[in-house]
């Protein structure tokens, strides 16, 4: 539900900007595609930011087992910075007036996205930790993105800021779901090995 929540309300905001378009470069300023790509900017930072940690992680891992989940982890949030990165090229491929007309340029440090990716508090070992750390974060993204919803007064800004809590609820509930999966795994194996020990 919230997949296709968030994926109607970045459509609509399409549809919208592209009837509205101006080249006036002061009205560029408040235009749905502009905000949308200056949003998009904080995603791809916090993706990249995500990621760069979790290939840290996975290099400095004494174990296969973290290393292997590090890694998974990495894979995810790149899938996820490929999708942002690939709809910002989109719509500066079908509008690049946004940046001839100095409306808007690609931003690689927002300032927005610092919320503390790598505090390494958990066990490397345990891989429930692991996932605990990472939908932690994604907790505090979707934190992040709420707050901005809450205090924007643009409704457009607003609906893009929802459509990003929709995204980070996405991905909790995914990871969430692998980390219910891996303990009911885990659980198994200590029933199975206490079921040998008394045979």
């Amino acid at each position: 539900m919230a997949a296709a929540v968030k994926e109607s309300i970045l459509i609509n905001i399409e549809n919208d900007s592209n009837s509205g378009r101006t080249k006036m470069n002061s009205e560029y300023s408040n235009n749905g595609l502009t905000l949308m790509l200056k949003t998009l900017d904080v995603f791809i930072e916090m993706e990249t930011n995500a990621a760069e940690t979790y290939k840290k992680l996975a290099h400095e891992a004494d174990h296969e087992g973290p290393r292997a989940l590090f890694a998974w982890l990495y894979n995810v949030e790149g899938t996820r910075l490929r999708r942002f990165a690939e709809r910002r090229r989109g719509i500066l491929h079908q509008h690049p007036e946004l940046i001839e007309l100095g409306a808007y340029q690609p931003r690689t440090n927002t300032g927005l996205s610092k919320m503390g990716w790598g505090r390494t508090w958990f066990t490397k070992g345990n891989p429930l930790d692991i996932l605990r750390y990472a939908i932690d974060n994604e907790i505090r993204a979707m934190q992040f993105f709420r707050r901005k919803a809450n205090t924007a007064n643009n409704p457009t800004l607003k609906m893009i800021y929802n459509a990003a809590v929709a995204e980070q609820e996405d991905q909790i509930e995914y990871l969430g779901g692998q980390r219910e999966a891996l303990m009911q795994q885990m659980i198994n194996q200590d029933a199975k090995q206490l079921n040998e020990l008394s045979a």
